[in-house]
């Protein structure tokens, strides 16, 4: 079941017509590809600002500059498809991992995935190829991962491990980390 539920939001998210819509939603996703371009052209940081005419020669801090990297280099693969089967990729993986822990904490298949069907089309206005993508889905695993420290499934060592990893990689990608400090409290 997990397979064919990637398969259909991978498809759902990669294919027209809504992997048309998903590039043409807003001008992000164009400022994000220039950016990335910018950084692997110059081959490292931008140390002003490149793109805003009110704030030129002010400095530049790309908070989310390995996104930014990630986009640009998979829009130079495989063009316009690169940045929409990426974030079909992870909106895909997102769903499968939705599913296998709404079953492995008991959910039966089909309330399962009537629960994540429902979740994403709560989502569906955010499922475009952003970095925000990325916000989505390490904080679905860091919650859980705290209910799995909850049900004593994860040790409070590999807890801390694996949530202090995912806040590094998560930091260079997109500022939701910030998501973690309501979520802990």
């Amino acid at each position: 079941m997990a397979g064919i539920v990637w398969l259909l939001q991978f498809a759902r998210n990669a294919l027209p017509p809504f992997a048309d819509l998903t590039l043409s939603f807003d001008g992000d996703v164009a400022l994000h590809l220039l950016l990335g371009d910018l950084m692997i052209a110059q081959g490292g940081w931008l140390p002003t600002e490149p793109t805003n005419a009110v704030m030129e020669g002010q400095p530049f801090i790309a908070h989310e500059w390995l996104a930014e990297v990630i986009l640009a280099l998979s829009h130079r693969l495989f063009g316009l498809a690169g940045p929409t089967l990426l974030a079909a990729l992870i909106v895909a993986t997102l769903g499968v991992q939705m599913l296998r822990k709404a079953q492995r904490d008991g959910a039966g298949t089909w309330p399962a995935v009537i629960t994540l069907v429902a979740a994403l089309m709560v989502q569906n206005s955010h499922l475009h190829p952003r970095p925000h993508l990325v916000t989505w889905w390490f904080g679905f695993l860091f919650v859980a991962w705290c209910d799995d420290l909850r049900t004593e499934r994860l040790t409070p060592r590999a807890w801390f491990l694996r949530s202090a990893a995912l806040v590094v990689l998560w930091a260079q990608l997109h500022a939701g980390f910030l998501v973690i400090a309501p979520v802990l409290l």
